[in-house]
């Protein structure tokens, strides 16, 4: 990927403006456009910003080697005085050295390519800089360090490894050792509910086992929970609907097993209900 420029700061006339770089191989120009070398990186340095010659402005500047910088690659910022000459003719600068101005979100989809952001993470930095509230940002600041994506992998993992137990149960059922009981399984999966209460607080099931409503933390989801819990509830009912389907066709297979042929005879009905009834 070529190397990229963005205005940090708001394109209006101001004390300071701040432009961030990024790029491997963007720390190259640094001989052409600073009077003096910068050593050291994560250094704050005072040089003058050089075109042609001409000095364009003495700015603040420090740099990052990648992938020990924000998007994974060298990098750099600088800090000028924020006058519309001074930020037009930066601009300038960067471009005639072969930068590129960054799209939308440029330096977190770096990231995020580079593998210093997860997904959640690079989504969070949106939400910290549009949260209206403490608590809104309060959750976006956890999950941008990765709070939330710790949390849902931890019960993935959790789950692999009760699944483990359990297929050890089926595929092993003829030796002695208890996977089950060894395993902790039963104590393991009270636990796991119980922790995952605090993502989901509550489910309303009716007395056929539909899911009539289920409700999340309100700041854990923010604006999404509602379509979230929405969607859960359509998933959850179009499975169990699917299910029954399935479950009443195995009842009726199992039926015709037993009876024979004359399994479309009343002989067979009752044996259908009870059976579906004893479920």
């Amino acid at each position: 990927m070529s190397s990229v420029f963005a205005l940090a700061t708001p394109a209006t006339k101001s004390a300071l403006c701040v432009f961030r770089v990024s790029g491997f191989g963007c720390l190259d120009v640094f001989g052409s456009i600073f009077n003096k070398k910068l050593d050291e990186p994560r250094k704050f340095y005072q040089r003058s910003l050089v075109s042609d010659g001409v000095v364009i402005d003495k700015v603040g500047v420090v740099f990052f080697r990648g992938p020990s910088s924000y998007t994974g690659e060298d990098s750099f910022e600088i800090y000028a005085h924020g006058g519309l000459a001074v930020m037009a003719s930066i601009v300038d600068l960067f471009k005639s050295v072969g930068f590129d101005e960054a799209g939308p979100g440029e330096f977190t989809k770096r990231a995020f390519i580079n593998g210093k952001l997860s997904l959640s993470e690079a989504e969070s930095v949106v939400d910290v800089i549009n949260a209206s509230s403490k608590d809104v940002l309060e959750v976006s600041l956890n999950s941008l360090r990765g709070g939330f994506s710790e949390e849902v992998f931890g019960f993935s993992k959790r789950l692999d490894d009760l699944r483990k137990f359990i297929e050890g149960s089926i595929d092993f059922s003829d030796e002695d050792y208890d996977f089950i009981e060894e395993g902790g399984v039963v104590d393991d999966v009270s636990r796991l509910c119980a922790d995952f209460g605090g993502f989901v607080n509550r489910c309303f099931l009716s007395g056929e086992g539909e899911l009539k409503k289920i409700t999340f933390d309100d700041i854990l989801l923010k604006e999404s929970k509602e379509i979230l819990e929405d969607l859960i509830v359509a998933a959850h009912n179009d499975a169990k609907s699917k299910l029954e389907v399935r479950f009443e066709s195995f009842l009726l297979w199992i039926v015709l097993l037993e009876v024979g042929p004359e399994s479309h005879t009343e002989k067979a009905k009752p044996r259908l209900i009870a059976s579906s009834a004893t479920c």
